[in-house]
């Protein structure tokens, strides 16, 4: 068992890899003896280049090799072996036939892959455009901000249909192509002229924050119910226009703007910085005139010491003098120094003696002597307060609240 596990992994395995790589690699092109987009055309079969033969190559075959090369097809020419070289090995492919419309060479009408009549005097050379990403746009039959849009889409520039075409949709064709977005129109085909060849794009909407123009909602490329008399022109900014529009926008404009704006920012920190070094100044010759400010330090734990000063400030220009200074006690009580307590530095209010006040107050006009003398009384008899009259009745009058109550229900009932 183990001995047919080797055998058949040392024999089967390579052939797997070579049915493999032939089913994925089998018809891809590749241009040698060149640059990226120009070079004798080689076709890959069975794991090996090989070469083509110019029998019957043409424009549509060579507009289909650039397609699956990824190369620009409005650009091509082919070249027999006298341009980039005879080719060696075999010669895979001869009487191809293409349409113009295929993805592939390989999928063109050919002779079966090695069959021909051909040698390699007659390898078939190819000039392509060069590489543009799908999706990528361009302006045409205008200038370099104004033009026809067209679209790369599988190796062919094509159109864009007006349907639908706005101001948003314009606005994201001209931030793609790297122009100025702030003024733009668009326009039918008899400002640009009709386009030729294929209407990519149709029934475009955007909302003005896409990056491209493929990224936008479309119908599928190719799709359209448009024809060339619809094709979409835009004009994208006000740069080079001096009829319209403001020039300094864009351009040179823009660069006397940014100057403009940096000098006045100059202007404006230079200004401040110069105010701030002038306070710094006056702050600094208030200093050496004596002004500055003094620091009192805080009354410390001893009792008689005081932190107010004792001199006056010194005297400024212009300031009259003398001016009564402010004088301070000492702290009170007095610290103590050891010994008897020392005498009250505060004057004591002095009385009068106790024989100087009088026994007796003066008489009053009317009256006898104070205190009274004998059995007189100390104080008049007091009188008794009138009391007004008991209310009498009159009549049927009566006070409300000496009515009787009235009768009760059972009182009532009763009677």
């Amino acid at each position: 068992m183990i001995e047919w596990r080797m055998v058949s992994s040392v024999f089967l395995l390579p052939i797997l890899l070579v049915l493999l790589g032939a089913t994925l690699s089998q018809g891809d092109l590749r241009l040698q003896n060149s640059d990226s987009y120009s070079g004798r055309l080689e076709v890959l079969y069975n794991g090996e280049w090989g070469t083509v033969c110019d029998l019957d190559f043409g424009d549509e075959e060579a507009r289909v090799a650039c397609r699956e090369l990824g190369l620009d097809t409005t650009e091509y020419q082919t070249f027999d072996a006298s341009k980039f070289g005879e080719g060696n090995g075999t010669i895979w492919l001869a009487e191809v036939n293409c349409n113009g419309w295929e993805s592939t060479l390989d999928s063109c009408a050919h002779n079966s892959y090695g069959v021909h009549s051909c040698s390699h005097s007659m390898d078939v050379g190819l000039t392509c455009g060069e590489y543009v990403e799908p999706g990528e746009l361009r302006l045409e039959n205008g200038d370099d901000r104004s033009g026809r849009l067209e679209i790369f889409y599988n190796g062919q520039w094509g159109t864009v249909c007006n349907d639908n075409f706005g101001e948003d949709e314009a606005r994201v064709a001209c931030q793609q192509l790297n122009l100025d977005s702030s003024s733009i129109e668009q326009f039918g085909s008899s400002k640009y002229g009709e386009g030729t060849g294929m209407i990519w794009l149709d029934e475009v909407n955007c909302n003005g924050i896409e990056s491209t123009l493929d990224s936008c909602a479309h119908d599928p490329y190719g799709y359209h119910d448009c024809s060339h008399s619809e094709d979409v022109g835009i004009s994208c900014g006000t740069e080079g226009n001096s009829e319209s529009g403001n020039p300094f926008l864009g351009g040179i404009g823009r660069w006397m703007g940014s100057i403009v704006f940096v000098c006045v920012a100059s202007v404006v920190c230079g200004a401040s910085m110069y105010r701030r070094r002038q306070l710094y100044l006056m702050r600094q010759q208030q200093g050496n005139n004596g002004t500055n400010m003094v620091h009192v330090p805080p009354p410390s734990n001893n009792p008689g010491a005081t932190p107010f000063p004792t001199q006056p400030p010194p005297q400024q220009s212009g300031e009259p003098r003398p001016y009564p200074v402010q004088t301070y006690s000492p702290a009170y009580p007095p610290a103590s120094t050891g010994g008897a307590p020392p005498a009250n530095p505060y004057p004591v209010q002095a009385y009068p003696p106790p024989g100087q006040y009088p026994t007796q107050l003066p008489p009053v006009e009317g009256s006898g002597p104070y205190p009274p003398q004998g059995d007189a009384a100390p104080y008049p008899t007091p009188q008794p307060e009138e009391t007004p009259p008991a209310y009498q009745l009159q009549g049927s009058n009566m006070p409300e609240g000496d009515l009787p109550p009235p009768p009760s229900y059972n009182d009532i009932v009763k009677q």
